[in-house]
């Protein structure tokens, strides 16, 4: 009966869910990127934040929040403009991995699964010891055993599977998360004592007096709390789709970077202004223990509800990711191995897939790709019953290896890569954008940033040469990158069929991430028509049996063709056809079943044939 009850309970969870995400989708781009990355950005950082900077006083604490916020507000920016960029995610199901995979290749892509999963990692330790430290204060029941409640919870929903709609979860959450933050900062503030911005740190002795211990977790923290760059890649498709032009894409992201600068500067002259440094440094949980000590009963309710709803919540969110993360990686189980074994050479890498694959049976498959949230699980039990447990140190540890990859590195190689290789042209109007000189500034912030940590303000040997690691790597992938020819120019040739009517479509022709016109000849059953034009529409699309693109006079590598309908609700499918490329030199022909190729040309002037089949 208990069963029977907690799959209805389920069941009805995930209706509510669904209908909920319909009715968010019907918001307009702007508002529903400007919520969504908002939202689901403040989140655990916020309770650490005040922490942080407790060494170095609010005012300093402010002056970073704000240099880093301006920071991810540009690289966040970048990071729109090449999703907008990219015909995968405007028409498809693609999210940030296949972004990378499309242009930066698989190096590109090794690095952000490692990044991806570190970061997952270390959100869920933190999660785990914040929630357990944060209750146990609360209720005199032992922290062990709130780590223990918050896994199972967790080990039921990987059994179950994921949420119906992780989106409208984030949204729910994260709206009571700021609602609740910005209602306990208005309860602070008649608490706040002058004493306390001029005797903590930096804020009491200057910038002239720099010390390095000062800022073990500043950083860490601060750049982990703005990385929201993730939800940039899943609210586009919704954003891209009602608004061709992308601005509502990089205008909302760019506002909810904005918003969260104002919110943590907000919170930081609160909290810090009316709780004593001495007491923030030394707390291990989540800044909700001080801040209940200081004003009292309402600090416990609200703080139980960011706890349950925003913590217990995105822990979930994060051990799924987690789950799903390991699972992708993992050979799938497969029905007859012993058939297929035979089928295959002993050595070949198939042959090694299928060895692997009968190791694994689905029961198998899952305790693999659940065995890193139990090592979570039990790494966390051991730090509270040591006593060694906090809740910014992973989140500081995050912070400066792993979310410079993400809100640094990668928007801005992805914003160069789109600009050479893009699907589609955009009319954002950021001109600032187009700089090098600050694009490389931005790049150059979270390289130092990392050596700075290894050389200077991290002492532990481990942290220092992890840092050391980080920089090095970043360093040398935008070389790595260049010589696999990843930031060359790319043609594209996009044949498009439109869903209502079907026999409408239009074609479209970029170098270098821009339109350009070029030569080209229709041929129908009865008749052709030549055009000169970077792209338009075609009025007869399902008639066409045959299509020559010829251009000249630009430098590219490769030539990149996309033929596809769409479908009545945005999607893509791909259209086989036959291409031959012809180039001064030599003539390839290739059978494209998914309609799709990417194929190296001569630096000169070729044509490509498109036929269609009857």
């Amino acid at each position: 009966m208990g069963s029977s009850a907690s799959h209805a309970m389920y069941f009805n969870l995930n209706r509510w869910l669904k209908t909920l995400n319909l009715r968010l989708e019907k918001l307009p781009p702007f508002w529903a990127v400007y919520a969504f990355i908002l939202v689901e950005t403040v989140g655990e950082g916020v309770l650490a934040i005040p922490i942080a900077v407790a060494k170095i006083g609010p005012l300093a604490g402010i002056v970073v929040l704000i240099i880093i916020g301006i920071v991810n507000m540009i690289t966040i920016a970048a990071l729109a403009e090449a999703s907008a960029r990219s015909g995968s995610i405007r028409y498809g199901e693609a999210y940030l991995g296949r972004l990378v995979h499309d242009y930066l290749g698989s190096t590109g892509t090794v690095v952000l699964a490692l990044s991806v999963a570190a970061i997952q990692l270390l959100a869920l330790i933190s999660y785990f010891v914040g929630f357990s430290a944060t209750m146990a204060e609360a209720t005199n029941i032992p922290s062990p055993a709130w780590a223990a409640g918050i896994f199972i919870v967790c080990f039921y929903f990987l059994r179950k599977g994921a949420f119906a709609s992780t989106i409208a979860v984030v949204l729910i959450t994260g709206t009571l998360n700021v609602g609740i933050i910005l209602l306990l900062s208005l309860l602070t503030i008649p608490h706040i004592h002058v004493e306390n911005f001029l005797n903590a740190g930096v804020s009491h002795a200057g910038f002239a007096s720099f010390e390095p211990s000062l800022f073990q977790l500043v950083f860490g923290v601060i750049f982990s709390a703005y990385l929201g760059h993730l939800g940039v890649a899943n609210s586009a498709q919704i954003a891209l789709r009602k608004d061709t032009s992308a601005r509502s894409l990089v205008w909302g992201s760019i506002a909810a970077q904005g918003s969260l600068m104002l919110i943590y500067c907000l919170w930081v002259f609160v909290v810090n202004g009316a709780i004593s440094p001495s007491l923030l440094a030394r707390e291990a949980g989540t800044v909700l223990v001080p801040l209940a000590s200081r004003i009292g009963y309402p600090s416990y309710l609200l703080g139980s509800v960011v706890m349950v709803l925003g913590i217990g919540v995105a822990s979930i969110v994060t051990a799924l990711g987690l789950f799903y993360l390991i699972r992708e990686w993992l050979p799938r189980a497969i029905q007859a191995p012993s058939v297929l074994a035979q089928e295959v050479p002993a050595r070949s890498l198939e042959a090694t897939r299928v060895r692997v694959a009968q190791l694994l049976p689905r029961d198998r498959r899952f305790w693999l790709s659940a065995s890193p949230v139990l090592i979570v699980f039990v790494y966390v039990e051991w730090l509270l019953f040591t006593g060694q447990h906090s809740f910014t140190a992973p989140l500081s540890f995050l912070g400066v290896l792993a979310a410079p990859l993400i809100a640094g590195v990668f928007p801005i190689l992805l914003l160069i890569a789109s600009r050479a290789k893009g699907d589609r042209p955009t009319r954002c109007g950021l001109r600032w954008l187009k700089s090098p000189v600050l694009l490389t500034a931005i790049y150059a912030v979270f390289v130092v940033n990392l050596y700075m940590h290894g050389f200077v303000i991290w002492e532990h040997p481990i942290e220092r040469l992890a840092a050391l690691i980080a920089g090095v790597a970043v360093l040398a992938m935008p070389v790595v990158l260049m010589r696999h020819g990843v930031f060359a120019p790319r043609a594209v040739i996009e044949l498009r069929q439109d869903p209502s009517p079907a026999t409408t479509g239009a074609f479209a022709i970029l170098c270098n991430g821009t339109a350009v016109p070029a030569k080209v000849h229709l041929e129908y059953p009865d008749h052709g028509s030549f055009h000169s034009s970077s792209g338009e529409d075609i009025s007869d699309f399902t008639s066409i049996r045959r299509i020559e693109f010829q251009l000249a006079g630009h430098a590219i590598r490769e030539v990149k063709l996309w033929v596809h309908r769409l479908t009545s609700d945005g999607d893509t499918q791909g259209i086989p056809v036959q291409l031959t490329v012809k180039s001064t030199a030599k003539s390839r022909r290739f059978d494209l079943d998914r309609g799709f190729a990417v194929v190296p040309v001569d630096n000169g002037p070729f044509s490509l044939e498109v036929e269609f089949s009857s």
